[in-house]
């Protein structure tokens, strides 16, 4: 019984050693016509009226996505980024599809670019 009592103040201590607050949202694209997981990690200090520098990262639903937002949670990385804003993507679905789709570059010939099909480097 102890233990079990334990284990959520451990969780809400844990939680609050963390140097990053990350939130999860569904955001639409009108041009992929598809929807992306968005991830938002700020510190906890983080002051709307600062300057901060800002992170695009991939894959954040997948596992170096998900090592990236332990390591933020880690004490170790309070000072090296606190005046940073990370922004992770994750793809819904076959990402091993998605991920060709949206990850690779197109051709490019001249000024224009041009896929390479319809499925693989938009």
């Amino acid at each position: 019984m102890k233990s079990i009592l334990l284990l959520p103040l451990l969780l809400l201590v844990q939680q609050l050693s963390g140097q990053f607050s990350t939130q999860m949202g569904i955001f639409h694209s009108q041009n992929v016509r598809d929807s992306f997981e968005i991830y938002i990690s700020t510190p906890l200090a983080f002051n709307r009226d600062s300057v901060y520098n800002l992170v695009y990262y991939c894959d954040a639903n997948l596992k170096s996505g998900r090592h990236l937002q332990e390591l933020l949670q880690s004490d170790g990385y309070a000072g090296k980024l606190g005046h940073t804003i990370f922004v992770g993507i994750g793809h819904i679905g076959n990402y091993h599809v998605l991920r060709r789709r949206d990850f690779i570059l197109p051709n490019i010939n001249g000024d224009d670019t041009l896929a390479r099909d319809k499925n693989y480097g938009h």
